[in-house]
């Protein structure tokens, strides 16, 4: 998205700010999951990450990791701040204080952890599944600043973990691995794709306001179509035939599940009907329909 959005449009700093947050929390992820190898679970411990359920038509919840061991299950929201991280529950806010004094307040990370809970335990009991749940804030980036640690949850730096978690770990196991297997697989089975909802509609974008064109993957500048197939970079002098992939799985993931001829003609400014007809036959798409009326979708 903000490779396609210009920089001047009036979403540019809003989804600039959300790319940020996203990047950081990934990276935080990561490093919790390495943090997590050093724990011998037992066997049959299964560690599902990024699961979103649907509890009812107005209540969904995100986890960023589940851990369903024979004898509990641990449940991690798990944030990666810098800088000085204030709790207050009372108003439902979680404030930040950046290195560069920038102040920054999100939506309270213990009303969060708390929602995931009651909409997980509510999910599994409608399916007749009793386990217990262990919610754990967790702080990816240990150089974290908390002045004040809050009493409504148990908030753990990274590193903390494995220590901590040993110590829910018995030898009184509660769930047997088939268990855990069919916890997993309907789990698995009930996740809602976020993407779901393209990136332009989430953000009340205009498809219309987006860079048009075959855009270069290594400047982000329009390419130019050249004899092959490929696609030619004149800012950057590069020759590469994955900018053309890249820039339809654009129109995928930003505009819409569908594309059609015309749609690609306008998206990619190609010059003719036919030129889009061969890309469109030359790459891996499903085709539903005929003569105009056809349409195309991802496999």
């Amino acid at each position: 998205m903000l490779t396609r959005l210009p920089t001047k449009h009036p979403q540019h700093e809003t989804v600039s700010k959300k790319y940020n947050q996203v990047k950081a929390g990934y990276s935080g992820e990561l490093y919790v999951d390495r943090v997590l190898n050093e724990i011998a679970f037992p066997q049959g411990t299964a560690i599902l990450k990024d699961i979103t359920l649907e509890i009812n038509p107005d209540f969904q919840i995100q986890i960023d990791t589940l851990i369903l061991s024979p004898t509990i299950a641990f449940l991690l929201e798990i944030k990666n701040y810098s800088g000085t991280v204030h709790f207050d529950v009372a108003t439902g806010k979680t404030t930040k204080l950046s290195p560069n004094g920038q102040v920054e307040k999100y939506d309270c990370d213990i009303h969060q952890l708390d929602r995931a809970v009651t909409g997980l335990t509510e999910w599994l009991q409608k399916r007749n599944i009793q386990i217990q749940i262990k919610p754990i804030l967790v702080m990816a980036n240990n150089k974290t600043e908390i002045p004040e640690f809050p009493d409504e949850v148990t908030l753990k730096y990274a590193k903390q973990l494995p220590r901590y978690i040993r110590n829910f770990i018995t030898n009184e196991p509660r769930l047997t691995i088939n268990q855990i297997q069919k916890i997993t697989k309907t789990i698995n089975e009930n996740r809602r794709k976020w993407w779901n909802d393209k990136a332009c509609k989430r953000y009340n974008i205009s498809p219309n306001d987006l860079k048009r064109g075959v855009l270069c993957q290594i400047c982000n500048q329009p390419a130019t179509r050249v004899r092959g197939h490929s696609w030619f970079c004149r800012t950057c002098g590069k020759n590469t035939k994955e900018s053309l992939q890249q820039s339809i799985d654009d129109w995928f993931l930003l505009v819409s599940p569908t594309i059609t001829n015309r749609q690609i003609r306008l998206f990619l400014e190609l010059k003719s009907s036919s030129a889009a007809s061969v890309i469109l036959r030359n790459t891996n798409l499903r085709r539903t329909g005929a003569s105009r009326s056809t349409t195309y979708t991802k496999f």
